[in-house]
């Protein structure tokens, strides 16, 4: 049991989610893991960080402008507030 804690656990802490955990047991369990087919589900999910990473230095981008307009604005109102109502 303790064994089991430890992978949940590491897995987690590379960003498994709880159903890909759940999938990697089922196959550890039932003996019919493979060291490809680990290494393909690796690969997926390094791809998904990337995506990820990606994902979040637009939002970096994203924020830092809104902060540049709210720097600038000096007036009632904020450009933030405005920029997130904009459709």
């Amino acid at each position: 049991a303790l064994k089991r804690l430890h992978f949940i656990r590491n897995s987690r802490e590379i960003g498994l989610t709880l159903k890909e955990i759940r999938s990697l047991l089922t196959l550890v369990e039932n003996e019919k893991v493979t060291c490809p087919e680990v290494e393909n589900f690796t690969e997926d999910h390094l791809r998904r960080v990337h995506a990820k990473i990606e994902d979040l230095l637009k939002l970096e981008t994203s924020l830092k402008n809104l902060l540049t307009q709210c720097g600038t604005n000096k007036t009632l109102g904020c450009p933030i507030i405005d920029a997130l109502f904009e459709g």
